[in-house]
């Protein structure tokens, strides 16, 4: 069921951020957001090729260590943007730096080894800017509604989304090599449905946008 419902939403996020490409009206922070879905969906089209053997497994491999990359900064940056404090972001900023580097080094390790390590680094990185929003959230008067903000549902899907794959990553290998098919594979869902999850709260985040373009 997890494997037929979650392409269905990647789809449904993905048709939604196309609604935000040059709509002036948008918050300056979701300028752009459509290519993560867009990017998500080119991903996802090559695990079925790979899965149905169309593609060497490699091309696989290859490019979800690029993707890797791509997930990490792209998060990261849009989670920055709408991180309004200006010392919190001064503590959080070198840990981009640290991160990436990291990551760059892992990629080649995932290829070789076929393990899940830089996906773990990656999402941990993004959940400390996640948290670092969360703290900023703090500081904004009693009066703000933070529900009726698009960043705060699409945050909080990526802290749900990133927090819930660490686990499943780091034992990735482990659990391959030391646990039978079926517990592996039943497992190995829980990253699709926590992406699932994820997608789920950008849809809703988009559709906080809705009453901003009805004013145009």
């Amino acid at each position: 069921i997890v494997t037929a419902v979650v392409p269905v939403i990647y789809l449904i996020s993905f048709f939604c951020s196309l609604r935000t490409i040059q709509n002036r009206n948008l918050p300056e922070y979701m300028n752009g957001f459509f290519i993560y879905p867009t990017v998500g969906i080119i991903i996802a089209s090559i695990y079925w090729l790979k899965f149905f053997k169309l593609i060497p497994q490699e091309y696989f491999y290859i490019s979800n260590s690029i993707s890797i990359i791509f997930h990490f900064c792209f998060l990261t940056q849009f989670i920055n943007k709408v991180t309004n404090h200006k010392n919190t972001k001064r503590l959080i900023s070198p840990l981009y730096v640290i991160f990436l580097i990291i990551l760059i080094l892992l990629v080649n390790v995932d290829i070789l080894e076929k393990s899940n390590i830089s996906f773990s680094v990656a999402n941990f990185g993004i959940c400390c800017y996640c948290i670092s929003y969360y703290h900023c959230l703090f500081l904004l008067p009693d009066k703000f509604n933070i529900l009726e903000q698009s960043s705060f549902w699409a945050v909080t899907g990526i802290f749900f989304g990133m927090s819930m794959t660490i686990p499943a990553c780091i034992f990735n290998l482990y659990l391959f090599k030391n646990t039978t098919s079926d517990i592996y594979l039943t497992l190995a869902l829980i990253p699709t449905f926590s992406y699932g999850i994820m997608h789920l709260f950008f849809i809703k985040s988009f559709l906080c946008l809705v009453p901003v373009q009805r004013q145009s």
